[in-house]
């Protein structure tokens, strides 16, 4: 029996036109570092809630009220143990 498979592509080598952080305008780097902070602190109560509520880590099979209603819920109990 032959098998016939493509030759796969080495990994970890960059593309040509990639950037390096230094080739990048300081206001660009400083825009990007702001992003990074707002993100960050978006996107911290949601990764909170996944810990503690499963349903919010899987897909969700309900109706989009119920998950509404599932995250406000959530936010509330997030909201009550930090103070």
């Amino acid at each position: 029996m032959n098998l016939v498979t493509p030759t796969p592509k080495p990994r970890g080598q960059k593309k040509k036109n990639s950037l390096k952080q230094n080739d990048l305008q300081p206001d660009t780097i400083k825009k990007n570092k702001q992003i990074s902070k707002v993100r960050s602190r978006v996107e911290q109560p949601f990764g909170l809630m996944q810990s503690k509520f499963k349903a919010l880590s899987q897909v969700f099979y309900e109706d989009n009220d119920q998950l509404d209603g599932l995250v406000k819920l959530a936010a509330g109990v997030i909201a009550f143990e930090k103070e």
